[in-house]
């Protein structure tokens, strides 16, 4: 073959299968690591290696499909199976306590990074490029459109009295602040005079995500006060 690679085509169609099925893996696996980093960085519960891992799969399955053949294995088919599985995959990241719902976002996450797979493993390699990088940018996107429209954060410092409880009720708080990816620098514990801890905690009541936070530590049972507004 001469002249450029239509990458906009199928590749199956323009180069030899073996090529096209190294070049799908590879480009699934770059794919799914870069959409997995960005919630690697926001620790969430699929980070980089699980996005990877579904991106690649998901491709090596259509791959598979295409290269048995026959009414028996119709490509299709298989496809839909691979979205079956990956809604069990992702209803295993959604949690429900204390009548908040977390981890929605993640699921969704996985359902198109599968999809991303597919399309690779389909041969559509300028295909997976494009919606890896919609995929990304309605990830980092968001936020700043939320950020655009409703004003910049007026932050402040969030001040969470409570009862120590032998430091269970420290270890508890904590996971609730990892829940809502609150890095380790926004944060600080010091003890009270009274026998009592305090949680100060960079807060901005401007944006919904805090407001969570907040709703979350006040539902805690060993939080006795809390106060907005004062200075960290």
């Amino acid at each position: 073959m001469t002249g450029p690679i239509p990458l906009l085509e199928n590749l199956y169609d323009v180069l030899p299968s073996y090529l096209v099925g190294i070049g799908a893996v590879v480009s699934a696996a770059v794919c799914g690591a870069a959409i997995g980093w960005d919630r690697e960085r926001l620790k969430k519960p699929a980070g980089l290696t699980t996005m990877a891992l579904i991106c690649v799969g998901a491709a090596i399955y259509t791959q598979a499909s295409l290269l048995l053949g026959g009414d028996a294995n119709d490509p299709a088919r298989v496809a839909a199976q691979i979205v079956t599985g990956i809604g069990f995959l992702g209803g295993g990241v959604i949690l429900r306590e204390r009548g908040r719902v977390s981890g929605i976002t993640t699921a969704a996450t996985i359902w198109a990074v599968a999809a991303v797979g597919i399309v690779l493993g389909a041969g559509y390699l300028a295909g997976g490029l494009g919606l890896t990088a919609l995929v990304l940018g309605i990830l980092t996107g968001v936020k700043r459109l939320e950020h655009a429209i409703l004003g910049p954060c007026a932050v402040g410092a969030l001040e969470v009295a409570f009862a120590p409880d032998g430091g269970r009720a420290e270890l508890t708080l904590r996971a609730i602040l990892d829940q809502y990816g609150i890095d380790d620098g926004a944060y600080r514990f010091t003890d009270l005079a009274d026998g009592e801890r305090v949680l100060t905690l960079s807060y901005c009541p401007v944006h919904r995500h805090h407001r969570g936070v907040a709703a979350e530590l006040a539902a805690h049972p060993a939080v006795r006060r809390m106060a907005s507004g004062v200075s960290p």
